[in-house]
Formats: C-alpha cells, sequence, structure tokens
C-alpha cells in the first residue's frame, strides 16, 4: 500500500527540482544564431535568446565571449523609448567578463535627426532583472553628436518596474546624453561593482564630443537605490570639464551612494527632489571624489529631508576654459537670487541636512573655490570637516525666502587656504550673506546660526592676501546679526568676523 504522506513529500520534491531546473535554464545567444565575430548585425539573434528566456522564468541569457555588434534599432512612438534590445521580466543576461562586447555598430546615432536615439537595453515596468559580468562599447568615436541635436539613448534605459541589479559590467565610451537611465516610478536599484569609462564630452579619443551638454553616468529616479563600489572616470580630465557632465543623480528617496570613485566630473554627484514629493532619506558615504569641477551638488524641487553627507574624500579643479565658475565641494546653490524656481534649483528648502567629516580640498587654481555653501536649511549641522586649500570661502551661507533656522557649524577645520585674487570676493573661512532680507520685509531671514568650536591652521597665505580676507565675513541687516552666535572658534589670530550691515 502506498503511503500518502510519501507521495505528497515526493511530490512536493518534485516541484521544487523543476522549479529550480527551470530557474537555472541557460540560453545560450550562439543557439540562436550570433557568431560575436564583431562583423553582422547580431541585434536580432540577441532580441531572440531574449524572448525565449522570458519563457522560462528565472533564466540566464548568456553571453559567451566575443563582439556583438549592434546595428539596427526599432522605432516607437513614445518619446525617449526606442530600442535595440528589449529586456524582459524575471531573466539575467550574463557574460564572461570584458572579453563578453556589446558595440554600437560606426555611425549609428551621429546623424541629425531626432529618431537615432535608441537604447542599447530598454525595459518597461521591469520587474526582476540582472545584468551580470560583459562590456558595452558605446563607441562614442564614431558617434559624436551633431550640433544642434541632443542624443538620448543609453545603455541602460528603464522607465518604471522593481528590482533591477546592474553588477559587475563595464559601460565605456558614451556620446548620448546618459550611460544608466532610470526613469518613473519604481524602487530597488541596484547599481554595483560595476565600471563606468568616458562620456559627455570626452568619449575616449583626442575628438571631443562638445555638442552634448547634458551628461550622466548614471541617473536614477526610483526609490531605495544603491549604487556602490563604482569607478566612474574620464580619462581625459582636462578634455571631461570643458562642459557639463555629471557623475551620479539620485531623485528618490531612501537611496545611498557609496564607495564609488569618481573622477573628472561636473558635477560628482546630483542630489535632485524632482519626482513631486519630499526627498527624503538619502545617505552619501565614503565616496571619493576626483578632479571635479563640483563635488556635490543639490538641486532643489521639492522639499528634502534626512540627507546625510559623511566621509567623503572631495577633490576639486578647474573647469577647462571657464576662469569664472565658482568650484565648491558641496554645494546648494542660489542663496540668494530673488527668484526661486525649477530652472535654478533653488525652488524649496532642506530640513535635517547632515554633512559630516568630509575632507574637501582644491589644488591651486584661477577659478574661486570654496568647501560648503548652504542657504535655505533648517535644523541642519555641518560638524567636522576639513577644508583644505580654498581661496575664497570655507563654508558660505546665504539668505533666501525660507531663511535658515537651526543651523549647527561646529568642528571644523580650516587648512592651507590660498591667497585671495578675487577683486570682487571678499573670502573668509565664514561667508554669511542676506541680500534677500534686505529687500523683503516678511522675510524669515537668520533663526539660531550657531558657529562654534572651529579652527583654522597654516592659512598665512590666505590671511595676507591682498584683497579682503577675514576669518569670517558677515553682511546682514541689524535684525539678523544677533542670529549669528560665534563662541569658542580658534583662528590662530586675533582678527574677529568682519560685520557690514544691510539695511
Amino acid at each position: 500500500m502506498v503511503n500518502s504522506k510519501s507521495v505528497f513529500i515526493v511530490l512536493i520534491l518534485t516541484i521544487i527540482f523543476y522549479s529550480y531546473t527551470s530557474a537555472q535554464k541557460i540560453v545560450n545567444i550562439r543557439d540562436f544564431g550570433a557568431t560575436g565575430k564583431g562583423l553582422e548585425d547580431e541585434t536580432q539573434y540577441l532580441q531572440k535568446a531574449i524572448d525565449e528566456a522570458a519563457k522560462f522564468p528565472g533564466s540566464i541569457v548568456f553571453l559567451p565571449k566575443g563582439i556583438y555588434l549592434l546595428k539596427s534599432f526599432t522605432i516607437t512612438n513614445n518619446y525617449l523609448e526606442n530600442y535595440i534590445l528589449r529586456l524582459a521580466d524575471n531573466i539575467t543576461i550574463k557574460g564572461e567578463g570584458q572579453n563578453s562586447v556589446i558595440k554600437l555598430a560606426n555611425h549609428l546615432f551621429d546623424k541629425r535627426d531626432i529618431n537615432a536615439n535608441a537604447h542599447v537595453f530598454y525595459g518597461l515596468n521591469l520587474k526582476n532583472v540582472r545584468l551580470d559580468n560583459f562590456l558595452i562599447d558605446m563607441n562614442g568615436r564614431n558617434n559624436l553628436v551633431p550640433k544642434g541635436t541632443l542624443k538620448n539613448y543609453s545603455s541602460i534605459f528603464s522607465k518604471r518596474g522593481n528590482n533591477l541589479i546592474i553588477e559587475n559590467i563595464v559601460i565605456k565610451n558614451s556620446a548620448g546624453r546618459t550611460m544608466i537611465n532610470i526613469m518613473g516610478a519604481g524602487k530597488n536599484l541596484h547599481i554595483n561593482n560595476n565600471n563606468f569609462i568616458n562620456g559627455g564630452p570626452y568619449v575616449g579619443n583626442q575628438t571631443l564630443n562638445p555638442n552634448q551638454n547634458d551628461f550622466s553616468f548614471l541617473y536614477s529616479e526610483w526609490d531605495s537605490t544603491t549604487i556602490s563600489n563604482n569607478i566612474i572616470c574620464q580619462d581625459n580630465v582636462k578634455a571631461a570639464l570643458t562642459n557639463y557632465n555629471g557623475g551620479i543623480e539620485i531623485h528618490g528617496s531612501n537611496s545611498l551612494v557609496n564607495n564609488n570613485h569618481i573622477t573628472g566630473c561636473w558635477p560628482g554627484l546630483y542630489i535632485t527632489s524632482s519626482m513631486s514629493n519630499t526627498l527624503e532619506n538619502v545617505a552619501v558615504v565614503n565616496n571619493v571624489f576626483n578632479d571635479c569641477a563640483v563635488g556635490i551638488s543639490f538641486w532643489i524641487i521639492q522639499p528634502m529631508e534626512n540627507i546625510r553627507i559623511q566621509y567623503n574624500k572631495i577633490g576639486l579643479r578647474n573647469p577647462t576654459q571657464n576662469d569664472h565658475q565658482l568650484v565648491t565641494g558641496i554645494l546648494i546653490p542660489n542663496g540668494n537670487s530673488t527668484e526661486y524656481s525649477i530652472s535654478f534649483a533653488n525652488a524649496s528648502f532642506n530640513s535635517h541636512l547632515f554633512i559630516d567629516s568630509n575632507y574637501i580640498f582644491a589644488k591651486e587654481m584661477k577659478n574661486p573655490s570654496q568647501g560648503i555653501s548652504v542657504h535655505s536649511v533648517h535644523n541642519s549641522v555641518i560638524s567636522n570637516n576639513l577644508i583644505s586649500g580654498m581661496n575664497y570661502a570655507g563654508i558660505s551661507i546665504a539668505g533666501s525666502i525660507w531663511g535658515i533656522d537651526s543651523l549647527k557649524i561646529k568642528k571644523n577645520t580650516f587648512s592651507g587656504f590660498l591667497p585671495n585674487n578675487h577683486k570682487s570676493l571678499v573670502g573668509g573661512f565664514f561667508v554669511i550673506t542676506d541680500t534677500y532680507s534686505k529687500t523683503q520685509k516678511k522675510a524669515k531671514g537668520f533663526k539660531n546660526i550657531e558657529i562654534s568650536d572651529n579652527r583654522a591652521i597654516n592659512n598665512l597665505n590666505f590671511l595676507n592676501s591682498k584683497t579682503n580676507v577675514y576669518n569670517g565675513f558677515i553682511a546682514l541687516p541689524q535684525k539678523l546679526m544677533n542670529q549669528v552666535i560665534r563662541k569658542n572658534n580658534d583662528f590662530g589670530n586675533t582678527k574677529d568676523f568682519h560685520t557690514v550691515i544691510t539695511d
């Protein structure tokens, strides 16, 4: 007599076995006609392999060593949604490292038209997709953007979705607008252990790509985005800094950017509240920014809450052929403006901003340079930062329509500042101004600003500048002066803060 319990156990084990083997199905692109010789268009073969894998959730599309050339793409009626390869849910695309190469053909996107904007990998409402261990060569030197045209193609594009993982990928030489572009409502994006090399103005050779003036390596609007342990690098920093080219753009809440190395970007990181609600709970920790014209920049459209910037190393460099650009380690822009809008990136306020234990430094440069610049911050702390080699300001604070309420600036160190040669700028370890409140009767102004236990060392070159330089320069209406409390600061000299009443 057959034991029913035994039959039930066997049935369960059988189901588990077939589920497991189904999940591990390997779909080899060579079985669909791909050769990997880098000569013919292999787009259709790769797409057939992806479509086959989609029939078996959890399966792997395997890219053996070779060069898989892409020469064709699909045009849709939707803006930004032309594509070369369309991704499917619940699959992994996996190669054998940098010897598994997906490459754009020559002159695929260098015509002046609106249709040549096809993403290499495209997804809509994607779920549970992993891209792992291969190289994408965007071949930018042979696809330079023509004058008067923006090319919006990306290496990887997804609009809406959940659980997208990009690991161990190399993407290089992108003449498009972004390398990775993740848009719309979504969550759980993980970009880890990848290399992103050359993009925007510089695409890998000495012929620049000057007409593509709005580039970012990585762009994400999804909540719960993690970007960790990546290398983002411009091989030719001087060429790259001829125009704006961002490293990372974070638009989603509950996100983490940590342990990345970013070289030659302008800025290295955008933190942006563009998704029609408050941006909250973003941490930027333990990153290294090398030779960036701006390290971390805020683009404030909606309010921000609980942003933490901690233990980062930010090295600044002049942008190329732009001696007037203010070079800044951590920047919230346009504080004293009388206009507040999306275009000025100053359309709201920032609450519970925590900037702690960062090292911000500049080499000798023509441009004015400053460590940290803030406005419109509430209940915030700037502490324990080491700011070195600036020639204009250590920390600058500006007024705005939202004012500043309860800001503590404590235990920061300013060292090795260089001569201030900018005649129009009054320099100091602190520069505090509020021209907005001067003209607005109901302006919120400044309230409860405490500057305490900060120190300055080895700054004789700066303090002996021919132009006006002070330990601190404060220019405020009379009613706001007593809101800036200064105590226990040690600047190594007998100078006090220089105050100017602006009423």
